[in-house]
């Protein structure tokens, strides 16, 4: 799926700067497509962590699960966020 798979990250800004405006355009619409779809699961993710605590509880082992999808749903919106920031360059 990625073209680019262990080719390190100045390398691919190096071949972004230097490419043509339209590809340039290209890359920045696939990262906002993904950054789309990214936010779309945190919501998803983030509605259902609402509702289980109704369903599902055993004391120390839902709550434990719980934080911690919470906080993979935190890591989530910083990386959507670092996506964010990066069309806006």
């Amino acid at each position: 799926m990625n073209d680019y798979a262990g080719t390190d990250h100045r390398v691919i800004y190096e071949m972004v700067k230097a490419g043509e405006f339209g590809q340039v355009n290209g890359y920045a619409a696939k990262l906002n497509g993904i950054r789309n779809r990214l936010g779309g699961h945190i919501l998803g993710l983030r509605e259902q962590l609402a509702g289980l605590s109704a369903v599902w509880s055993d004391g120390g082992g839902s709550e434990r699960m719980i934080s911690d999808l919470e906080a993979v749903t935190g890591y989530l919106d910083l990386l959507a966020a670092g996506l964010s920031a990066g069309l806006r360059r």
